[in-house]
This record gives C-alpha cells, structure tokens and sequence, in this order.
C-alpha cells in the first residue's frame, strides 16, 4: 500500500497534473474582468476613446450633403465626416457604387454623401442614398 506522501509525489510527477492545471489557469485567465465590474464587454483597442464632441450620431438622423472623405478598409467603405468618428457604409447599391469608384480613382476620395444613419453599440452607419464627387463648388454649397 501506498502513503500519502508517496501518492502526491506521484500526482504531481505527473504530467496529466502539469497540463491540467495549466488548462485551469488558462481558462481562468480569459474569463476575467481586471478592474472591470460593469459586465459590459471591454472596447476593442481600435475604438477611439469618446469625448464630448465625439458622441454618436442618434439613430434615424438624416445626412443631407455632407462632405465626406472615403476610404476602403477590406470589403468595407469607410466616411469621415468633419466632427465626427468614423462611419461605416452600410452595403447596397449606392455604397457599392462609390466604393467602385474608389478603386478605379483611389485620389477621388472627397464626396458628398446623403443618407441616413443608425446607431450599434455606439457606433455610427450610413444607409447611403447618394454619393456624388465633391469638387470645390459644391463642398462649398454642402455642409461640412
């Protein structure tokens, strides 16, 4: 028969023991919440921290004429409006059509964006009705 001391010298010489306590500690580990006790999901790191100036656009707001400038992250269409974070073009034929405009003439990324814009998770998208070249007249005649 074998002791106490004998069994936990076994145990730990094991590595089942090693890799299992490893798992533990891993799994552990990426459930924890440092400092967080919100229970709300931590930003990603890409997330600009907000301020005031910053906040997002309400849901169902209408952009009429706004300059915008664009530009293709992947499969995505990317607006920036003076004022404002970054907004997202949500995808239907108007969108498809400015972002195949991009590639053809990547220098071309002023526009003049109408459309509407919906809120997830504090963020901004634009349901584009329009999109049209921005030149020097009309920037001037749209808001900026």
């Amino acid at each position: 028969m074998q002791t106490v001391k004998g069994m936990i010298r076994n145990l730990v010489g094991s590595p089942a023991f090693w890799l299992g306590g490893v798992a533990i500690i891993a799994a552990v580990a990426a459930n924890a919440t440092v400092g967080d006790t919100s229970g709300q999901p931590a930003p990603a790191n890409n997330e600009p921290n907000r301020t005031e100036a910053s906040k997002p656009i309400r849901e169902g707001a209408r952009m009429e004429l706004r300059e915008a400038r664009a530009r293709i992250v992947g499969e995505t269409l990317i607006f920036t409006v003076e004022g404002h974070d970054p907004i997202e073009g949500l995808e239907n034929l108007a969108l498809q059509r400015v972002y195949q405009a991009i590639l053809d003439d990547p220098t071309q990324d002023r526009w003049m964006v109408t459309g509407q814009i919906t809120e997830f998770r504090d963020r901004n998208y634009l349901l584009l009705d329009r999109g049209i070249r921005a030149t020097d007249k009309n920037a001037k005649s749209g808001k900026k």
